[in-house]
């Protein structure tokens, strides 16, 4: 095991040298030499950090952030945003919160599970778990929800936005909306009966949206 952890030192020293060497290189912000150097880097360290627990219960003094969930990448195009973001908002009226608890407890009972206790809110919680938006959507009336309408923001992203943990709806800013679809109820009835009209927002140039 000794040897083990001289190895992952030797490979961590080796990747500390290609990183530096990346970084003095670079040819621009977000260079793809230089997240690879660092991906290397993170992972050389995790490795020696591990091993170096194992053999002698002691640890380095570095801190591992959780790893981003996306490569950046440079984009080729000019005026094409090299990361989006898709806001979905659904709205309801609760017209049976005994239907909605119903509801709910039959998602239950198919996992072999019941709650007699089962409130409304924590019935609709699990239908939304269980079958997502556009299934709850669709199935609104049956399950004791009257749908209101909706909307989807298509939105241009940092691309060095880490926020989706912990403040995912900060990104809400209308300057960065590419596209916007409404949803509009229409003489509604058992089902969801949805005029889907698809509105680009085109704010750089001022032009005013497509009916």
């Amino acid at each position: 095991m000794s040897t083990d952890v001289r190895a992952a030192a030797e490979r961590l020293k080796s990747a500390i040298d290609r990183h530096l060497e990346a970084c003095i290189d670079k040819g621009g912000e977000e260079d793809p030499t230089v997240q690879a150097a660092y991906d290397a880097l993170r992972e050389a360290a995790e490795s020696y950090d591990d091993l170096l627990f194992d053999v002698s219960d002691e640890v380095t003094p570095w801190e591992f952030a959780d790893a981003p969930a996306y490569d950046a990448m440079e984009v080729d195009h000019p005026g094409v945003p090299s990361r989006v973001t898709v806001l979905v908002r659904r709205d309801f009226a609760v017209h049976s919160a005994a239907d909605l608890v119903e509801a709910g407890r039959r998602v239950l009972r198919e996992e072999d599970e019941d709650d007699e206790t089962l409130n409304a809110t924590d019935a609709l919680a699990i239908s939304l778990e269980a079958h997502g938006i556009d299934e709850t959507a669709a199935a609104a009336d049956a399950i004791g929800l009257r749908w209101l309408g909706g909307t989807t923001w298509l939105l241009e992203q940092d691309v060095e936005d880490d926020t989706m943990r912990t403040a995912p709806f900060s990104a809400v800013q209308e300057s960065r909306v590419l596209h916007r679809f409404v949803e509009d109820v229409r003489e509604p009835r058992a089902g969801v009966d949805v005029t889907r009209t698809a509105r680009l927002l085109a704010q750089r140039d001022d032009r005013p949206p497509a009916e």
